[in-house]
Parts: C-alpha cells; structure tokens; sequence
C-alpha cells in the first residue's frame, strides 16, 4: 500500500496489526497498566506521576479507558479530584471546566 507522501507499508504490517488475538489483549493489558500505574492518591491521574494529578491527564486516562471498555477503579475518587478543584477555583478557566464536564459526564 502506497500512502500520499510516498511511504509504504509492507504488507506483512498490515496483517500484524489485524491480528488482534496476538497484539491485541497483551497491548491492551500494557496500556491499561501504564495508565493506572498514573493514578494518584488524589484521585486523578498523571502522566509524570507527581502530585497533583493533572486534569487533562485524567481527561486522557478516563478517556483512553472509555475506548479500551474499562470503567476506572473507585470512579468516585476521581469525580472529587475534579469537584474540588472545582470549588477550590484552580480548574484553570474554560478549558479546565470543559475536561472536569467531559470526565463527569464519562463516568456518569
């Protein structure tokens, strides 16, 4: 297969990754690890793994969750991250709101 900019992708690429009893579960077992290897003790996630959890991170985390059909653990934990950043006022204006919104509205 020859792509726009000249690249090809050898065949044998291509029925590696539609293969997903063998790339599939070990590459979803080591995402959905990564991930909550980032969860922190204050409920949210972060990639650097530092406290505090980062918003947009746990948006990612909930959402790369929602894609693989895993509903995180102790969903609760999380909504009170984002509520008290809420009420606390550091939710860093309307991009902050929109990912606290998005992440509620994902867990329910």
């Amino acid at each position: 297969m020859v792509y726009m900019d000249g690249f090809t992708l050898p065949l044998d690429s291509l029925t590696e990754y539609k293969t997903v009893d063998r790339l599939g579960y070990s590459f979803r077992r080591d995402v959905l690890g990564y991930i909550e290897r980032c969860r922190l003790e204050d409920g949210g996630y972060f990639f650097a793994r530092i406290p505090p959890s980062s918003g947009l991170d746990t948006y990612f985390a909930v959402k790369s969750l929602s894609i693989l059909d895993v509903r995180p653990d102790l969903p609760e934990t999380i909504v009170d991250f984002f509520l008290k950043d809420i009420k606390k006022g550091s939710t860093g204006g309307i991009t902050g709101l929109f990912l606290a919104v998005e992440v509620l509205n994902e867990l329910g």
